[in-house]
């Protein structure tokens, strides 16, 4: 069949219907036979226009529209076939202005305007593609037959955007296409594309159940400063929750034709901060230093995930880990040595102080919601010292491998201290066997410093003794975290028997018996020393006498 053009073509088909509608009127009053033979004609009739119109389009060597990117080298692509003489292009549907580019079998030409080339198959090449390039071309082909067919094609210019995917805009946890925010009636989300042309169409959808539901939101194009004939698109999100209370999968996505982009959407996992948290009781949780635990989420059914954490007497709850479960499982990058589990439990390893503070588990399927909370508190191994016994450890002090004796007096004071425990230790003073003397504890008082990280926690026993003999105490933790801190000091109470009030008054009988003795004695000595002296003078006074009697007897002899 010869080449025909387009309007000769549709010559063809006007006349057929015309055939065809003739044919129709005049079998209206005529035999039925009649009829059936123009019904057959009219069928065939109408053959010839599909095939005439299919033929036409199909044999089309240049689609149209071609999209072609702005400040680039843009091709017109086209698919010749059969032996042609000459490839004529033009810069308009009129075959009658002068052609840009030619192309047959003794090379090839084209204006001098620089603007164009021409490929080896005979495709227009637009070296510099700018807006006025913006319209329709036309090529005219040269056979071998009579008819020279003419094919018109719509250049459209384009420019891609730099990132081709719509944006989040103003969010900082962003990973591998999800990204998270705490979501309060200040914030602004908001969604764009910018530099492109034609402009990309935004739209916010909520992600939840079997299909995407449109939530409010407010949409903008503004002409780009940077890029001539580009436009930006953005879209903000005005109401996120309006099926679900906490937690909402919203999803940006972008319409475009052509597309000009290459991932049409982008996820933001909100969590809405008007939700009252703390009314959520936690669990009391205590961690050894460089140990590892486990804080489990609520047993659901749910595709939503996020875990918060406050610390200290602070109201602002951080995100630490969150996922998006689905056809895939996206888990946050997380810190501080932690892990989320596949199930949503999160692992905190390596136990530290950073590790303390309340951690509450958010899941949610887009409209149920639960939540659990822990109150993590972290501890290190910590010893009770009493005060006058030495330091721990010491054979001869209160420490681990020894007991001290402190010698007790009626009225006296006990203090014993344990250092860098939690918030919320007691200590307390209770008897061991054996018990010899009897110790009265009239009070105890606690007293609490803060010491940074940790506290000092001491307390000090008023305690009044009777009786004579050792009695055995200990201090250690009491109450609720007496199984955290295990070890205790152990220490003996001696009571002299010289301290009861019944010696005192034999003590005074003792010393006025003693006196009376002691006078006693002295008197005694005096009077032996009196008796001495009395017999010593009468012996010297008879030696005087005796000499005498003899002279005068011998003067009497004579």
């Amino acid at each position: 069949m010869p080449p025909t053009t387009l309007n000769t073509r549709q010559a063809y088909v006007t006349d057929a219907i015309k055939l065809g509608t003739e044919s129709a009127r005049q079998c209206t009053n005529g035999m039925r036979a009649l009829f059936d033979s123009v019904a057959v004609m009219s069928i065939l009739n109408l053959l010839i226009i599909f095939s005439l119109l299919s033929s036409g389009f199909a044999g089309h060597p240049c689609p149209s529209p071609q999209y072609l990117q702005l400040g680039t080298t843009g091709l017109i692509n086209c698919t010749f076939e059969g032996d042609l003489a000459v490839i004529a292009w033009f810069n308009s549907t009129s075959t009658q202005d002068d052609h840009i580019a030619t192309i047959r079998d003794s090379g090839k030409s084209v204006d001098g305007s620089g603007e164009f080339d021409i490929a080896k198959n005979g495709s227009l090449l637009i070296l510099n593609v700018s807006l006025q390039h913006e319209h329709t071309f036309c090529v005219v082909t040269v056979g071998t037959g009579d008819i020279h067919p003419q094919y018109c094609t719509d250049v459209v210019t384009v420019v891609f955007p730099k990132r081709r995917e719509p944006l989040i805009t103003d969010v900082q946890n962003c990973s591998e296409g999800v990204c998270f925010a705490q979501y309060s009636k200040d914030s602004i989300i908001r969604c764009s594309v910018e530099n492109t042309r034609p402009a990309v169409n935004l739209t916010w959808a909520v992600r939840s159940g079997p299909a995407d539901r449109t939530i409010s939101h407010q949409s903008s194009t503004v002409p780009s400063p940077s890029v001539s004939g580009a436009s930006s698109s953005s879209v903000t999100l005005i109401d996120p929750f309006m099926y679900s209370e906490t937690l909402a999968l919203v999803v940006c996505k972008g319409n475009s034709q052509p597309n000009m982009l290459k991932q049409n959407e982008s996820l933001i996992f909100l969590q809405n901060m008007k939700s009252d948290l703390f009314s959520v009781t936690p669990d009391p949780l205590y961690a050894a230093i460089e140990s590892t635990i486990v804080l489990n989420c609520p047993k659901m059914e749910k595709n939503l995930l996020v875990w918060n954490r406050k610390r200290g007497n602070s109201q602002q709850m951080n995100m630490v880990a969150y996922a998006v479960f689905g056809e895939s499982l996206f888990v946050s990058p997380t810190r501080e040595k932690l892990t989320l589990n596949p199930d949503g439990s999160l692992v905190i390893s390596e136990v530290s102080v950073e590790s303390r503070g309340i951690y509450i588990c958010l899941t949610g399927d887009g409209e149920h919601e639960e939540a659990r909370s822990y109150d993590v508190h972290v501890y290190a191994p910590a010893f009770p010292e009493v005060e006058g016994c030495g330091l721990r450890g010491e054979v001869e002090g209160c420490g681990l491998r020894g007991y001290c004796v402190l010698l007790a007096e009626e009225y006296d004071k006990l203090t014993c201290i344990i250092q860098g425990v939690p918030e919320g230790v007691r200590l307390g003073f209770t008897p061991l066997s054996p018990q010899q003397a009897s110790i009265t504890f009239l009070e105890q008082v606690v007293e609490i410093r803060d010491a940074g990280d940790f506290f000092d926690v001491s307390v000090t026993a008023t305690y009044r003794a009777s009786g004579s003999g050792v009695s055995t105490f200990q201090c250690g933790v009491i109450g609720e975290h007496a199984e955290l801190f295990s070890h205790t000091a152990v220490f003996l109470l001696y009571v002299e028997p010289a301290i009861n009030t019944t010696p005192e008054t034999n003590y005074e009988f003792n010393f006025w018996r003693t006196a009376f003795i002691i006078i006693l004695v002295a008197f005694l000595a005096l009077g032996s020393l009196a008796c001495i002296s009395c017999c010593y003078g009468s012996v010297l006074f008879r030696g005087r006498d005796t000499p005498s009697k003899e002279v005068h007897s011998a003067e009497v002899d004579v």
